[in-house]
């Protein structure tokens, strides 16, 4: 995997952590111009949906700070060529 690939996951999981899953009542997560989840963070940002729209491999846990979700790579390799665009 490049390491352009890498810093893609690492700021994606950032941003989810620190800022949309933790202060955001409301996310919607969208792929080829189409919702594909919308509402709370903890129905939204889940392993599923990070799959589905960003090709993403990971687990999401409840944050022992925050009670949010929280976004664990498992397999940062498995993110495709295309990097983290949405899927078509």
């Amino acid at each position: 995997m490049i390491v352009a690939h890498q810093v893609d996951v690492l700021e994606l999981v950032r941003d989810l952590n620190h800022q949309a899953a933790r202060y955001a009542d409301t996310i919607v997560a969208m792929a080829s111009g189409r919702v594909v989840a919308g509402g709370p963070p903890d129905r939204v940002v889940t392993s599923d949906v990070l799959s589905d729209v960003f090709a993403l491999d990971a687990i999401v846990v409840e944050s022992p700070a925050t009670g949010r979700p929280l976004v664990v790579p498992t397999e940062p390799s498995t993110v495709g060529a295309r990097g983290l665009q949405p899927h078509p």
